[in-house]
């Protein structure tokens, strides 16, 4: 039925007299129900010792953000294989170490006033309680009113019916990942809470694997910092492949507990499959959290910020963990707006308002009528509306195209190099080109922010030749569509008129700079081929071969480090 009652089954009419008492009850108390997910929500959790080492170092330039780290241990059992049939072998101690969001206790505090709040997470129920123990000591906020994997009944996916059979319409839910619910018009996505840097999820095998390579997740200071040196030490060809060397360092150390998910579909297996594949996925959480525990991510990423001071003459030691994260104030302030638009709407018009319809009516008023394209962002040949940057901010009312056109309102890249950056701002001057934390901070705030502060500046707009060679492409492409009855599947696809073959363009010293111009999303969306873009590679001569491999070179320490985990994954 719901939270520890895994073998409690009840009839649906006894569900539903519950559940409209507690209805009753709600509305009675003026409360709502609130669902917490766990990891990388309201905490962040690793296994990495450097953590324990560092606060025992006041020295340390991490030290500071450390002082409220929580550490906790449990007792666990060893991962055995199906059919094991040998002595049992014996339990182990593993120490965790738990970073709560900024804000949290003054968050649950004011929030359990008006919301009643229930834990649902995929770690194990020993883990769930033990973090409970931290955020809410006394048991006040939460009570006993905890799910864990282990009554879940789901590897992959959370289900609202799971604790609520028969009436969902007061329940709020808050996550950092929309997938696990399936985007559920009940949920306020949350950016992830990422404070140990390139950790990620540590229950992250069991939830669905990532799509996306684009977090969506606000950048850390030490990773905003790390990103604008490189782009400044990109500027000088001394240290360039050092440098270039390190960021991928970086990237794969960060990325390294995330990168190997690839999206799971639920499907309903046998009592003795689902089992068996349990099994397997404590086997692989439990391979992962030994690996990060002997690996030690944070150390290497700790050693390469100071290499790079080292670069950069500062002989003082860069500092990896910034307690900057401000999501709370926000959803502190969404979820009381939700709470009293219900209410008001319960009191004046004399219906039970459904939050299922009453969020998402609410949330769409932040991008309306804003038209918007990604550029430089995704894999290439990808699906733009799988990706889950795409379906927050369309749940947030945006409009989203994969072309350029007049209505387009903004450009969201990281770089200013980008073919559809420098197109859009060529064609419409008043277009914004915004880095992608423009889109978390107006999703987080439930209010559009002002785009200067996250502006892009365009270097370089296109010659008009190269406009007008656009338009006139668009027109043709427009037409035979038109004319076929394709006009919606044009307007979908990804890699239209900015990939694929562009003979149509005139090959002259202007273009030919354009088409070799320093850019990750015009080597991608042309398919990185030359003869795709109407150019004879074999008469290419030694020196457009070298300015080639210099812009290539270039562009990847240009464009920074990528988002952190749609979604902390496969960045």
């Amino acid at each position: 039925m719901s939270h520890g009652t895994s073998n409690l089954k009840i009839s649906k009419n006894e569900a539903e007299k519950v559940e409209e008492l507690m209805t009753k009850n709600m509305i009675k108390e003026k409360k709502l129900i609130l669902v917490v997910d766990l990891d990388q929500t309201v905490i962040h959790a690793t296994v990495d010792p450097t953590i324990g080492e560092w606060m025992r170092d006041p020295k340390n330039p991490n030290y500071p953000s450390l002082k409220d780290v929580q550490t906790f241990s449990l007792e666990e059992e060893p991962i055995l294989p199906p059919n094991y049939s040998g002595p049992r072998p014996p339990t182990h101690t593993r120490w965790y170490y738990v970073k709560l969001r900024p804000g949290l206790e003054e968050f649950l505090k004011k929030i359990s006033k008006i919301y009643e709040l229930h834990i649902y997470t995929m770690g194990t129920r020993a883990y769930a309680k033990s973090i409970a123990k931290i955020i809410d000591p006394e048991g006040e906020y939460f009570a006993d009113r905890i799910l864990s994997r282990d009554e879940s009944g789901s590897l992959t996916q959370k289900s609202l019916e799971r604790l609520f059979p028969t009436d969902t319409s007061m329940v709020v839910i808050i996550d950092d990942r929309g997938d696990v619910w399936n985007w559920s018009d009940h949920l306020i996505k949350v950016v992830p809470f990422d404070f140990f840097v390139g950790i990620g999820d540590i229950n992250s095998n069991f939830l669905p694997r990532q799509r996306s390579l684009l977090g969506p997740t606000k950048r850390r200071g030490s990773i905003a910092k790390l990103e604008e040196e490189l782009i400044e030490k990109s500027q000088n060809t001394e240290n360039t492949k050092e440098l270039e060397n390190l960021e991928r360092k970086i990237e794969e150390i960060r990325e390294e507990h995330q990168s190997k998910q690839d999206k799971d579909e639920e499907v309903e297996l046998t009592e003795e499959q689902n089992a068996e594949l349990m099994a397997a996925r404590s086997s692989e959480r439990e391979a992962s959290l030994e690996q990060q525990k002997s690996d030690r991510p944070l150390a290497k990423l700790q050693k390469n910020l100071d290499k790079l001071a080292e670069v950069k003459e500062n002989h003082g030691m860069e500092r990896l963990l910034y307690d900057d994260d401000d999501e709370l104030v926000g959803l502190e302030q969404a979820l009381v707006d939700i709470h009293k638009e219900f209410y008001e709407t319960l009191e004046q018009k004399k219906i039970h308002p459904d939050i299922q319809v009453l969020l998402p009516r609410m949330k769409q008023k932040v991008f309306e009528g804003l038209t918007f394209v990604f550029s430089g962002l995704f894999p290439v040949g990808n699906n733009i509306n799988n990706e889950s940057i795409v379906i927050w901010a369309k749940s947030f009312g945006a409009t989203i195209s994969s072309s350029i056109a007049y209505e387009t309102t903004h450009v969201i890249t990281k770089s200013p190099h980008t073919l559809k950056a420098r197109l859009a701002k060529t064609m419409i001057p008043s277009v914004k080109i915004v880095h992608p934390n423009w889109l978390f901070d107006s999703m987080s705030n439930w209010r559009r922010s002002p785009e200067d502060e996250f502006e892009i500046k365009i270097q370089k707009n296109l010659s008009q030749k190269e406009v007008d060679a656009y338009k006139e492409k668009l027109a043709e492409q427009e037409s035979k569509a038109k004319e076929n009855g394709e006009i919606e599947e044009l307007l979908e696809k990804e890699g239209d008129l900015l990939g694929g073959d562009m003979n149509w363009l005139d090959i002259d010293e202007e273009v030919e700079e354009f088409l070799n111009s320093d850019s990750e999303d015009e080597e991608e969306e042309n398919n990185g081929g030359s003869n795709k873009r109407g150019l004879d590679s074999d008469s290419e001569d030694g020196e457009m071969k070298r300015r080639k491999q210099e812009d290539e070179d270039n562009t990847e320490l240009m464009l920074g480090l990528d988002g952190d985990d749609e979604d902390g994954a496969d960045e």
